[in-house]
């Protein structure tokens, strides 16, 4: 069973999929215009997250272990082979040559040449693995289904248990989907998942304090912002906003009721090609509609470049 957030994404592809279809030559990829269109570089894949660590590199992944790379801005890019390899969830990097993807059967590799070979780290469990998201070049967290949590403090050779049934928290369901990771620094960091679930730890981990959701409602991504504020999103267009380092949050007005899937500002992106942006820091969002997007949905979003459906990657400007 996959998690709540990546059954429906792939449930609204398919229903996308019978309305149109992008067809593009496979191994031969486009390059996306920044700006404009969106474009499919691999028509077959589902793409679920993005990771730029500059103006020219950047990595997606995606299903049927899809890997993909560009070092010049998103003119080109260029697929890696790993045989055997399930659905790719999460990407992050730490620099422009050491970087982590997770996904399936808690599937975890380690790249340290920017993506042009990848190695299979000690693999934390068999859960699905959604988030990933690395402080340094060594300290790490991956999160996902049945509400696992590991640590790793070596790159992903091991792994240390803190996941919600391991750590006795009752306040929760064990069987609990938790979707997105982001630390602000080391020692302060952010969980969301299902059921309004907002975990929060100050002290680099050690505890996971559950913090009080304003409905309830599933949550699929969330992101730090200035001023130790902090943005969460997820269902019926909900935006949820921190402004005290994470202990408590409010509801914000939304300009969609369209499920929302990743933050990072100043964009927000989410289902039926949902793209929201902020020129307030997230205090105001407003929907982007200045040009036609032809994603089915979005599903991730890092240095205004986006990804989802139907293989397609867009840069907004």
């Amino acid at each position: 069973m996959k998690s709540a957030r990546i059954a429906f994404i792939v449930s609204e592809c398919l229903v996308a999929t019978l309305c149109y279809c992008t067809v593009t030559a496979c191994g031969n990829e486009k390059p996306p215009s920044k700006g404009g269109e969106a474009q499919a570089i691999h028509s077959n894949d589902l793409l679920y997250d993005v990771c730029f660590t500059g103006p020219d590199r950047g990595w997606v992944v995606g299903s049927g272990g899809c890997i993909l790379r560009t070092a010049d801005g998103g003119q080109t890019w260029i697929r890696t082979a790993v045989e055997g390899l399930p659905a790719l969830y999460s990407v992050d990097f730490v620099s422009d040559r050491r970087g982590w993807v997770s996904g399936s059967d808690g599937t975890v590799l380690r790249t340290e040449d920017a993506g042009a070979t990848w190695t299979f780290c000690g693999r934390p469990t068999s859960k699905h693995l959604f988030a990933t998201d690395f402080v340094n070049s060594s300290t790490g967290w991956v999160v996902g289904h049945d509400g696992v949590i590991y640590e790793t403090r070596d790159g992903g050779g091991t792994w240390k248990d803190h996941s919600l049934r391991s750590e006795r928290d009752r306040s929760l369901p064990e069987e609990v989907i938790l979707n997105d990771i982001a630390f602000l620094h080391p020692d302060r960091g952010l969980i969301v998942g299902e059921y309004g679930t907002i975990l929060l730890t100050r002290d680099a981990g050690r505890s996971w304090k559950r913090i009080r959701s304003p409905n309830g409602t599933s949550l699929f991504g969330c992101t730090w912002t200035s001023g130790n504020g902090a943005i969460a999103v997820g269902i019926d267009g909900q935006i949820l906003r921190s402004t005290d380092g994470g202990v408590t949050w409010k509801a914000m007005k939304s300009p969609t009721t369209n499920t929302l899937f990743s933050v990072s500002l100043p964009w927000i992106v989410g289902n039926r090609g949902t793209i929201l942006h902020t020129d307030d820091g997230g205090e105001s969002w407003r929907r982007r509609e200045d040009r036609p997007v032809n994603f089915a949905l979005v599903s991730g979003v890092s240095r205004s470049w986006v990804v989802g459906s139907q293989g397609t990657v867009k840069h907004l400007d």
